[in-house]
Parts: C-alpha cells; structure tokens; sequence
C-alpha cells in the first residue's frame, strides 16, 4: 500500500539586494508522508485541524452545537426509556430548534448541510407522530457521525439520509413532495 503525500508550500523572502527585495519570492516545497492511512479513508478532524476556532464558517462553533444536539438527544432517549412521551416530545423539539441553528453554519459543505437540512425537515414531519425509540438512536447516531467527520462528502450525506427513510422518516420539505406528484400528473 503507497503511502499518502501531502505538499506543503512556504513561501519566504529571499533577499539578494535591497531593489529586489520586494519581488523576490522563492518557493519551497516539503513533502509531508502520512504512513498507514488508506485513500478515502475519514481522518479526525482533531488531527488535521489543531486550530479550530481561526475557521470563517464555524467548524468549532458548530462542533460544539453537535456535541449539545447529541447530550439533547440522548434526553430524548432517556426520557423515552422512562416512558415520559411528553419529554421525549419536548427534547425532540428543542433538537428541532438546534438543527436551525445548525443549518447557518452550512458553508462546512454540502455534506453536513443535507444531513442538517434533512433531521431539520424529518423532525418537522414527524412533529404529529409519537416519539419512536428507532428513530431517536438513529438521529443520535447521525449525528454522532457528522461530529466525528463534520466534512462529510454529499455522498456519504445521502447514506445517512436513507437510514431517515427506512424509518418512514420524511427527510425533505413536504411541500415539495406535493409539487412534485403535481408534475407528474398525480392529484
């Protein structure tokens, strides 16, 4: 198995004489190896980006929020587990509220803006329905996920979304749904 290389450019001045001082620019390359990581493999954020907070979209602001949305679905677990309905209802919407909050960080990517999007649009959908514990573990466990791998590819995004509709979750704006079978001559 190659091992995985990453290129690091510096860029220091190298002056030859006081006229060339500002123009003169060199370029050095250091090749950085990376043993043992496969290609396509996830790596923890923590290991590649040590200074979380200098991120213009909110990587670190909205790690923390996954790590409050997770201790907010776990109240929702707990609270199901004690056959207190109306808690579980309560955790589930204020998680519901986080997951607004969570959408304005979505310049992170298009990965973790579809999996906010789509909890944001299940959880509204299902806002009618009783709490179901399968549903609750499955929301935790996606957004267990998207903390430990907040740059998740579109493609990855849409795993975890089928796991929402496997569990007759509606993972999108029904309004849109509704357009949709207007287009296709559905009533």
């Amino acid at each position: 198995m190659a091992a995985l290389q990453f290129v690091e450019l510096r860029s220091e001045a190298e002056v030859t004489s006081k006229d060339e001082a500002s123009a003169d620019h060199v370029l050095r390359e250091s090749v950085v190896d990376v043993s043992g990581e496969r290609r396509g493999s996830q790596t923890a954020f923590d290991k590649l980006y040590t200074n979380q907070d200098s991120f213009d979209v909110g990587v670190g602001q909205a790690r923390a929020r996954l790590g409050v949305v997770i201790e907010v679905v776990q109240d929702a677990l707990d609270a199901f587990n004690r056959d207190e309905m109306f808690d579980a209802d309560n955790a589930l919407m204020l998680l519901h509220a986080h997951m607004a909050e969570l959408f304005a960080h979505r310049a992170i990517g298009d990965g973790f803006g579809l999996v906010i999007a789509s909890v944001f649009h299940a959880l509204r959908n299902a806002a009618t329905e009783p709490p179901r514990r399968d549903r609750i573990l499955c929301i935790k466990r996606i957004m267990q996920t998207l903390r430990e791998g907040i740059f998740l590819t579109f493609d990855d995004a849409n795993l975890l979304i089928n796991d929402l509709e496997d569990l007759d979750m509606k993972p999108y704006p029904t309004n849109l749904v509704e357009i949709g079978h207007l287009a296709d001559g559905e009533d």
